[in-house]
């Protein structure tokens, strides 16, 4: 459900949204996802200043990338308050930002075993400059200054704590060349320590890049890269330097009949050694029933495999298939 206001100046919007998927087969698979969220934007003279929160209660599955064995998907929740305030002096903007989220995951179940994971329980404090200059309509400049603390709540006594502290420095250019296609890259470095002295330092090139090619007015195909430092699900594990990459091809057949299809590849490398790598391959069809209702099918195809000793802990080596008829109401 999507509330939002329809006036140019102080724009607000209230989202809320629920998934329940039941695996007729595999009862103990099934789970609820729910989010909440709402922003709003008040206009400061020529300024703007950004207000945001949400909630989040969400399932990693075993089958996900850098995902433990767990019995039944491990369910998580995260609490995010975003505040921005964005200075405009002529072509040239200034937006500090200041982002604080709160990441509690429930318990599990590896085996039949028990295995607590509020190791993973964590306070995330960022705060950022963007920099952005308009050089051309529809061409932007950006520089992008971030830094982050992260605060594990729940490290087991005697572990080595995994807090840590990164700072990143990335430039972005967004261009749209013409009515075909449009891009946007966002590249730089970022480097994270632990104060703790318990994991070595650890940097890497980080991006975030589309390309978006529009041939006619029914068919996109979309170019997506990510790559990126992310906190590891195993206990004793710094993290992993995470790289992903998506080519999806939309295509309206009909007005109320949309298809899809994509294909990618992700890789997950351990700070502590080993790697997780999956080719991921999918299919959907879309009815746009009414307004208020939309019927969606989707076939996914995965493949993924695990190698090095570092990657022991995780979910290994595993092929899945899954087919799902999803209905959604909007009000």
């Amino acid at each position: 459900m999507l509330v939002s206001s329809t006036a140019q100046r102080d724009p607000y919007g209230l989202y809320v949204s629920l998934d329940n998927t039941r695996y007729p087969g595999l009862p103990s698979q099934g789970q609820t996802d729910w989010t909440a969220g709402g922003g709003a934007t008040i206009t400061v003279g020529e300024d703007r200043l950004t207000l945001g929160a949400a909630h989040l209660s969400l399932h990693q599955a075993p089958g996900d990338l850098d995902a433990l064995p767990t019995d039944q998907p491990v369910a998580y929740q995260v609490d995010d308050a975003r505040l921005g305030y964005a200075h405009a002096l002529g072509r040239l903007t200034l937006e500090p930002s200041l982002d604080i989220a709160a990441w509690r995951f429930g318990g599990a179940t590896i085996q039949g075993v028990p295995a607590s994971q509020s190791y993973r329980n964590r306070d995330v404090i960022q705060g950022g400059l963007t920099i952005r200059y308009e050089m051309a309509p529809q061409r932007d400049l950006v520089l992008a200054l971030r830094g982050a603390d992260q605060l594990y709540v729940a490290t087991p006594q005697g572990a080595a704590s995994p807090d840590s502290r990164s700072v990143a420095v990335l430039a972005r250019i967004e261009q749209a060349i013409d009515g075909l296609w449009r891009y946007r890259v966002l590249a730089g470095y970022e480097r994270r320590d632990f104060p703790g002295g318990s994991y070595r330092p650890h940097g890497a090139v980080v991006a975030e890049a589309d390309a978006i090619f529009t041939p006619g007015g029914m068919t996109t195909l979309t170019a997506s890269l990510v790559r990126n430092i992310e906190d590891a699900a195993q206990e004793g594990v710094a993290g992993y330097t995470y790289t992903g990459g998506t080519l999806t091809v939309d295509y309206e057949w009909r007005r109320d009949v949309l298809l899809q299809a994509s294909a990618g590849a992700q890789r997950a490398d351990l700070l502590g050694g080993g790697a997780q790598t999956a080719l991921r391959a999918g299919i959907s069809a879309t009815w746009l029933v009414n307004r208020r209702v939309r019927v969606t099918g989707t076939y996914g195809f995965g493949d993924t495999r695990a190698t090095g000793g570092g990657a022991s802990g995780l979910s290994g080596s595993f092929t899945r298939s899954l087919g799902l008829l999803t209905v959604r109401l909007g009000l």
